[in-house]
């Protein structure tokens, strides 16, 4: 139970069962303040909340109009994935010495290339893949499929920022000039028409500094830039097992996502994933994503 109340506070004062509390009331309601760990870790004597809930973070950013996203056929979609598997010795020939030096310390990510290949099998109008030195800052901010696509995939690094630096923010690793890193003030500059941003990085949901709402980091950058979710990572992802529950997450996506929630194929992605039983069995392998929306 200390668990529990660690989690969700609102929880503590109750002796109801956890998913008692949710019948009969919206899920964004009944877990308001459940920040700490993504959702779709919590169990009960049932089994994991995410087989029976779908569940998804939705932020105060702006009021929902309630209104579903519009359709698209799969031959007006388009998607955009960027994949850094080469490790940091490249990145940031602009970057400040302390930066080169956090980022000449990434490993390679040589299974980020099978996101991309998952990526690349689906059935959209137009795919645009990049890798390693084609997968540049000033290419992604500037590119316009990047600007039109309703799919965007980044499989990359994430660099924390300098926690004794107040001005320093967190950054998705690309290769190339410019200082090696999509800082976060830099994607809220751009603008997006992305029905849904996957970043397939390392602590993606972590908040900004003095803050602990994960739609405060990446995301909320992602929402000024004109992203409509988010889906986030909630600690460090394995290369390999993450590669796995991405291919299943796009081909869930290829075949429903043009109507269907973001969220709702999240979950049948992990569970597709955990029934695979062995490795992929325990949480850290399939719970880690979680789909933010504004």
């Amino acid at each position: 139970r200390s668990d529990w109340a660690r989690i969700c506070p609102g929880w503590a004062n109750s002796s109801k069962p956890f998913v008692a509390r949710l019948s009969g009331a919206p899920l964004a309601g009944a877990l308001a303040g459940c920040g700490v760990l993504p959702l779709a870790v919590l169990r009960d004597d049932r089994g994991w909340l995410v087989d029976r809930f779908i569940v998804s973070d939705r932020t105060s950013l702006a009021r929902r109009s309630g209104a579903s996203a519009k359709a698209i056929a799969k031959r007006d979609i388009a998607a955009v994935g960027i994949a850094e598997t080469s490790g940091g010795a490249n990145l940031g020939q602009e970057a400040s010495a302390p930066t080169k030096a956090k980022l000449a310390g990434l490993p390679a990510l040589p299974f980020a290339r099978l996101e991309m290949d998952a990526l690349g099998q689906l059935p959209f109008a137009r795919v645009t893949l990049r890798y390693d030195s084609d997968a540049t800052e000033r290419w992604f901010k500037s590119d316009p499929a990047v600007i039109a696509a309703d799919l965007l995939l980044i499989a990359s690094h994430n660099v924390a920022p300098d926690l004794e630096d107040a001005r320093s923010e967190a950054g998705l690793a690309l290769t190339g000039e410019a200082d090696g890193m999509l800082r976060q003030s830099e994607v809220a500059a751009l603008s997006l028409s992305a029905r849904l941003v996957i970043l397939s990085a390392c602590d993606t949901s972590q908040p900004a500094p003095a803050n602990d709402d994960p739609a405060s980091g990446f995301a909320r950058s992602f929402f000024a830039a004109g992203a409509r979710a988010v889906m986030v990572s909630s600690w460090p992802i394995a290369d390999n097992t993450q590669a796995v529950l991405m291919a299943r997450y796009l081909k869930a996506w290829s075949n429903d996502g043009a109507a269907a929630d973001p969220a709702a194929l999240l979950q049948k992605a992990m569970l597709a994933v955990r029934a695979r039983g062995g490795l992929l069995s325990h949480p850290r392998n399939w719970a880690a994503m979680t789909i933010i929306e504004p």
